[in-house]
């Protein structure tokens, strides 16, 4: 048997790279088998069974090739897939850490405005209540001023410590990224108490104006409420009795003398 007798190769072109690849194989299998059944059969044509073997070879090159191509596709779109996916999970998880460093230190301001607003408050209160029991005044709301202030301290703690847990979680080192997630917990929990504070302090505030309204009889206030105050006694008072038309007769005592002189008769000089 020739070369020119082989079976010639008939690859039509198909729909899928699969089916491709499988029909070069299909297409290198008979070569196989002819070459063996020459080199079996008839010895002396190991040169044509040679020929039919590097064909089949390279058929099978060509369909191992077209698969390779095939699946290096296949994981290619599979890879791009993942990135997208990857590149989706990435900018959300940023926009996510920029909106919760964004919502920390809003919640930071808000603590330390409150605390502070709270005690400039309670100030402007005082300036005008010390003028009336200074004594009074100052150990009532001692401790509500004492309060905001450690308040202030702990909010103004939580914007250092905050720093220092997004310098830790930008290093390298996994080390420094565990202590980052302890100093983070920690700042978690002066937020807490700063809050607390700022409750603390109000329910202080509030018990403090309870009891000096108790104690005075009327709440200490503005001048406004001061008046109405005044006004309120003034209605509640009854009006002055109305004085007499005429004035009283003042009668006054009876001089009784001691010894009447005699009665002189009349025409006595």
């Amino acid at each position: 048997m020739s070369t020119s007798e082989s079976t010639p190769v008939n690859v039509a072109p198909v729909e899928a790279p699969k089916a491709l690849s499988q029909q070069f194989f299909d297409a290198a299998l008979p070569r196989r088998a002819q070459a063996r059944d020459l080199r079996s059969q008839t010895p002396s044509r190991t040169v044509e069974a040679d020929t039919l073997d590097a064909e089949a070879a390279k058929l099978e090159d060509k369909a191992l090739e077209i698969a390779t191509q095939s699946e290096i596709k296949r994981e290619s779109v599979k890879f791009e897939k993942w990135l997208k996916e990857q590149e989706h999970f990435l900018a959300w998880r940023l926009e996510n850490v920029r909106s919760v460093i964004s919502l920390s230190q809003s919640a930071i301001r808000v603590v330390a405005t409150a605390n502070a607003g709270a005690a400039v408050a309670l100030l402007a209160f005082l300036g005008n209540a010390l003028a009336k029991d200074a004594h009074l005044v100052a150990a009532r709301f001692a401790a509500p001023i004492l309060t905001f202030a450690i308040g202030v301290v702990l909010a103004v703690l939580v914007g250092g410590a905050s720093y220092l847990t997004q310098f830790l979680y930008g290093s390298d080192d996994p080390k420094m990224v565990v202590v980052a997630k302890r100093v983070h917990w920690f700042t978690a929990a002066l937020w807490l108490v700063a809050t607390g504070a700022f409750a603390v302090g109000c329910f202080e505030t509030y018990s403090a104006v309870r009891s000096m309204t108790k104690s005075e009889g009327a709440p200490v206030a503005t001048n406004d409420t001061n008046r109405s105050s005044a006004g309120t006694l003034q209605r509640n008072t009854p009006p002055p009795t109305r004085p007499a038309a005429e004035p009283p007769v003042v009668q006054l005592p009876v001089q009784t003398p001691a010894t009447q002189p005699a009665t002189r008769p009349a025409g006595s000089p």
